[in-house]
């Protein structure tokens, strides 16, 4: 894993905010799209995105998105790093949330987490941690890059030892947006984060991103915390 490529928007000194969409094609288009960047830079805050994640030592199976989630987390920790500052906000979306959530619970430096529409998000029996691995069935990447991936006889990417994987590890104040469609994975995930709120949008289909009060409702969740 070398260090990811990162991109800056905003003059604020304060708390930086990362912004993280999955890995596939075009997953940085969403917070232009949405008006997240413009309207955190306009509210004072420094935006900073992951322009390239440099995932090049997992074997093709895991490039292109067999078993990211620890990939991506672990480029969500190198992007901190690199920041070299003692605070950061996550926001993260759709197939980057669990990553984003991974990053929270093993990383005291994120401040505020928020989640829009959390995909993927699963746990085992009994309140237990996040389950990572994918189905071994074609991937969104393969599909939107059509390149084909062989799952079979790939070995998963396993946790490091220590590594924390249940919600309630996440000390940071958390923000769940989600459309109706994943209010199920929502609101599990809610009731196991220690300080977490919601915002439940009103179509079944449209990403949480796409409500014209998106960005307003980040931005108005961030800018309280985003002191130095």
């Amino acid at each position: 894993m070398s260090v990811p490529r990162l991109e800056r928007y905003g003059t604020s000194t304060g708390i930086p905010v990362l912004l993280h969409h999955g890995f596939l094609i075009g997953f940085n288009a969403i917070w232009h799209r949405s008006g997240v960047v413009g309207r955190l830079a306009d509210d004072g805050l420094g935006v900073v995105l992951i322009a390239e994640h440099f995932v090049r030592e997992a074997g093709d199976a895991h490039s292109f998105g067999h078993d990211t989630a620890l990939l991506l987390a672990e480029t969500l920790a190198g992007a901190m790093d690199e920041l070299a500052r003692p605070a950061v906000h996550i926001v993260a979306a759709e197939s980057g949330a669990v990553p984003g959530l991974v990053a929270a619970a093993n990383d005291d430096r994120v401040r505020r987490l928020v989640l829009a529409d959390p995909e993927g998000v699963r746990f085992g029996p009994d309140r237990g941690p996040l389950v990572l691995d994918e189905p071994d069935a074609p991937t969104m990447a393969e599909l939107d890059l059509r390149i084909p991936c062989v799952h079979h006889g790939v070995p998963a990417l396993a946790p490091t030892p220590g590594l924390r994987l249940r919600p309630e590890a996440v000390t940071a104040q958390t923000l769940i947006l989600a459309n109706l469609r994943h209010r199920r994975a929502a609101e599990s995930l809610a009731a196991r984060l220690p300080r977490a709120e919601t915002i439940y949008m009103e179509d079944d289909d449209s990403p949480a991103a796409g409500e014209p009060r998106f960005a307003g409702y980040v931005s108005d969740f961030l800018v309280s915390q985003s002191g130095s």
